[in-house]
């Protein structure tokens, strides 16, 4: 609506006159022909505009399949690399591994990907326990004494597969944000 206004105010500042001389003014100037091409392709394939999805995922009920379903769909829309998608699908399911280990009973986690053209994000919110993001391999022994050591594990891997990997509480709600540079 707003749109329309500005043009209909536009049309009504400018009479045609004064139109033929502005559209020779800017036309005549290669520089103004270029700027105008970018923002035309700007506009048309929205180059700087972040992209957003978020899907729900119940461990132990949902499929791995469909963490990764949706990876690579979102990162085809979005046009994302091959090789960027494929990593982070393995990091999703990576992740979705220890969720039964971290989530509280009968909950879900929300998931969501971010994608410009320089980075693709993910982020994981669930409620129960913290992701510990910054410690070193369990030993054989520690994962056959403790089945908790499992999300060490998970996260040894998911930061080979992720740039960034970060845990965080927000409001009593769990974040695990993976970054992956595009």
């Amino acid at each position: 609506m707003d749109r329309q206004w500005t043009v209909a105010g536009a049309a009504a500042l400018l009479s045609l006159e004064n139109v033929a001389v502005l559209g020779g003014l800017l036309f005549r100037a290669h520089t103004s022909v270029v700027l105008l091409g970018a923002l035309l392709l700007n506009l048309l394939f929205r180059i700087g505009v972040k992209k957003s999805a978020s899907i729900e995922f119940t461990p132990g009920v949902d499929p791995l399949a469909k963490l990764e379903d949706f990876a690579e769909h979102q990162g085809g829309v979005w046009g994302a690399r091959r090789d960027v998608v494929e990593r982070v699908g393995r990091a999703m399911i990576e992740m979705a591994e220890c969720l039964p280990l971290l989530i509280a009973p009968g909950k879900h986690a929300r998931i969501t990907m971010t994608f410009d053209e320089y980075w693709l994000h993910v982020v994981t919110e669930y409620e129960g326990s913290p992701l510990v993001t910054n410690a070193a391999a369990p030993s054989h022994e520690e994962l056959l004494a403790d089945d908790s050591q499992l999300t060490r594990l998970g996260a040894v891997m998911i930061r080979r597969l992720a740039t960034r990997l970060t845990a965080s509480t927000k409001a009593g709600v769990q974040l695990i944000s993976m970054g992956f540079e595009h």
